[in-house]
């Protein structure tokens, strides 16, 4: 079994696993019980062997559920409604800081480290972006307190959202390093998909997925929305679900799977 239907699966089966007893009423069922039936089903129908395939890609998942994990937590730290003008700080942080620092330590790793100019990028990319965990210690409170100030703020939010802006410079230089041409297909196809595709796309995912989920939430009776579960999982589950929709639709990495 590929990686996405794994994260789809989950998500679908941690979501469900946290609804289904706000409809079930007075019956003895509860949220672990459900879980683990459903995973029992789930091994009986799914005949997958080694669902990793080798170490490799063990840690190749292990990487992306702590990096979908540590984004997600930022996220839930954030309380700021979404705006253009209420995110000046971001945007700020996102397009001009973070570039410069990929820009500026690409530039002396090929100047005083001797390497080239695709391994460079790929250093100044790993590199330039805030570390959701590190970021932790000085990022706003836990959510639905309020306690954030500007500054926290917006080390919250780039933090949440840099390692997608993050990843095109990571292919750009992966192109370089493996020979692509920087001025002539190779580079249109890096910034037609890796570019804009990949940011543009996953945004769309991410965006349209909440709206559903919300719309959905908001037409059931309050006692059996998704949000009267109390279940931290479900935030985990929904980014599971996304995760998994975008590499389907090839974006944020998903051609290159």
């Amino acid at each position: 079994m590929e990686d996405p239907a794994i994260y789809l699966i989950v998500g679908v089966l941690v979501i469900l696993a946290a609804w289904i007893p706000l409809f079930l009423g007075r019956l003895p069922l509860s949220l672990p019980m459900i879980a683990v039936g459903g995973g029992l089903l789930l091994g009986l129908i799914v005949h997958s062997g080694d669902p990793f395939g080798t170490p490799a890609g063990l840690m190749r998942t292990l990487s992306e559920f702590a990096l979908l994990v540590s984004v997600l937590g930022a996220g839930l730290k954030i309380d700021r409604r979404f705006s253009v003008a209420g995110w000046l700080s971001t945007w700020r942080l996102l397009a001009l800081v973070m570039p410069l620092s990929i820009a500026a330590i690409a530039f002396a790793a090929h100047v005083f480290l001797g390497t080239g100019w695709g391994v460079a990028i790929i250093f100044g990319a790993a590199l330039a972006p805030t570390d959701p965990v590190l970021a932790s210690d000085y990022s706003s409170g836990p959510p639905g307190v309020g306690e954030e100030g500007e500054t926290k703020f917006a080390l919250t939010s780039e933090a949440g959202l840099n390692d997608g802006l993050a990843y095109p410079f990571v292919a750009l230089g992966l192109m370089l390093a493996g020979g692509g041409d920087h001025t002539g297909p190779d580079f249109a196809r890096w910034v037609l998909v890796d570019l804009l595709w990949n940011i543009v796309g996953a945004v769309v995912v991410g965006a349209a997925l909440g709206y559903v989920m919300a719309r959905v939430n908001a037409k059931l009776p309050r006692e059996r929305r998704l949000s009267a579960s109390n279940s931290g999982l479900v935030a985990v589950g929904l980014a599971f679900l996304a995760y998994a929709l975008a590499v389907y639709v090839h974006t944020f990495g998903g051609g290159e799977r």
